[in-house]
């Protein structure tokens, strides 16, 4: 006999490829990655302009930039940017605060970085959070009704008088997804 099993995916939060952002020249440079990483959640493959975004995060000379398009590079840098947006997806599913973002972190990680990631994904979680529901697909909504009940008074046959009907008018607005 054939059991059924269930199995259940549960996504831990991987914030170890974060710590890569230890190298970063700027706080802006770490945001900038953190607002790609969001950009671009729904692509499988990294695009060419989040790679140099990361690689201006990691801090890494103007002739590495040439090879930040390397299998390499693409390959230990997903992992950063997976871990980016894994993290940013926790965190607005579960509409945490900067407290609570700062929560995810294991006790042993740089806590600064720890800081300032908190920091960025709380002050971009509205704005990420709305763009979320702009995109998602919805139900039409109603904007207005009108109905009326018609019965008929004459006709050749005996059979059909007095059948009812309803007439409904229904106004809806779709959204459109962007």
């Amino acid at each position: 006999m054939n059991q059924l099993k269930i199995l259940v995916w549960t996504m831990e939060l991987q914030t170890e490829p974060l710590a890569k952002l230890l190298s970063s020249p700027s706080k802006a440079a770490v945001d900038e990655f953190f607002i790609a990483s969001f950009q671009t959640r729904n692509l499988i493959t990294l695009p060419n302009a989040l790679c140099k975004k990361l690689a201006t995060a990691l801090s890494l000379e103007e002739s590495e930039i040439l090879q930040v398009l390397s299998q390499h590079f693409i390959v230990t840098s997903f992992q950063t940017v997976v871990a980016a947006r894994s993290l940013v997806s926790h965190c607005l599913y579960n509409n945490l605060s900067q407290d609570g973002v700062r929560s995810c972190f294991p006790p042993g990680f740089h806590p600064q970085l720890a800081t300032l990631i908190s920091t960025i994904i709380a002050f971009h979680s509205a704005e990420w959070r709305e763009e979320l529901i702009k995109s998602q697909v919805s139900v039409p909504q109603l904007v207005e009704s009108d109905w009326r009940l018609d019965i008929k008074a004459a006709s050749s046959t005996m059979a059909q008088m007095a059948v009812p009907s309803a007439v409904i008018d229904l106004k809806v607005l779709w959204f459109a997804m962007h």
